[in-house]
């Protein structure tokens, strides 16, 4: 604040109460460049509130990102979810062609065993009559005196045989006893698959090719006793 003196020059009503000329002359600079100064700090101010701005832009920006990375995330989730269901799917779909398959495979597998049984069974006195008339009498006496031998080695007396063509119950083998089973003198391999009860008797055979095919048709091959007699017929 100032006053004209005689129209000379200016003094500040601040002199009134500064003692100091200096003083006087550094308020007349201060008020000189105050509108420098204003405009210096509305620049500032401006740039200030320019790096705000382009800070909140920044923000915005970042978080348009960040909503397009959870948005493309969640996409690609979703894809990955689709794909893996009809993986699972398809893995369904082929567990359930391959389990047809097999059940198909398995029916067919039985038919053809039940064909093969029922014809076995009919089929069963004529081919049993051939297994026992491949072996001369001779070969027959042979073939039970081992097995009488072999019993009485053991300390066991066998009965004589009821019938010398054999049971159907044991593959048209013939039983001998002494004191109980004592075993099956021998059953006709082709016939096995029909006397599941031999896999739990002893079982004499004449020949190691015997006791092969009777061990391919299921029977323990513990349960064999090969008498290792001359296979000439």
């Amino acid at each position: 604040m100032s006053q004209t003196v005689e129209d000379v020059y200016e003094i500040f009503v601040r002199d009134l109460w500064w003692t100091s000329r200096k003083s006087a002359h550094a308020q007349v600079e201060y008020e000189r460049f105050r509108p420098q100064r204003e405009a210096e700090a509305r620049v500032r101010e401006a740039e200030r509130e320019k790096r705000a701005a382009e800070a909140a832009h920044r923000r915005d920006e970042r978080a348009v990102q960040h909503r397009r990375r959870r948005m493309e995330a969640a996409r690609k989730g979703r894809k990955a979810r689709a794909a893996q269901e009809e993986r699972e799917r398809e893995g369904r779909q082929e567990a359930a062609r391959l389990h047809r398959a097999q059940v198909e495979e398995r029916r067919a597998r039985d038919g053809v065993e039940r064909a093969r049984r029922t014809a076995l069974e009919r089929d069963a006195a004529g081919i049993a009559a051939a297994w026992w008339a491949s072996l001369s009498p001779a070969q027959v006496e042979e073939m039970f005196a081992a097995v009488c031998e072999e019993a009485e080695e053991g300390g066991v007396a066998l009965s004589k045989p009821r019938a010398r063509a054999g049971v159907p119950a044991f593959a048209y083998g013939v039983p001998v006893h002494g004191g109980g089973l004592y075993g099956v003198v021998p059953p006709c391999p082709a016939l096995a698959i029909l006397s599941p009860q031999l896999a739990f008797q002893r079982i004499f055979v004449r020949t190691t090719d015997e006791a092969h095919e009777l061990i391919s048709s299921g029977i323990p091959p513990w349960r064999i006793r090969d008498l290792e007699l001359s296979d000439t017929r």
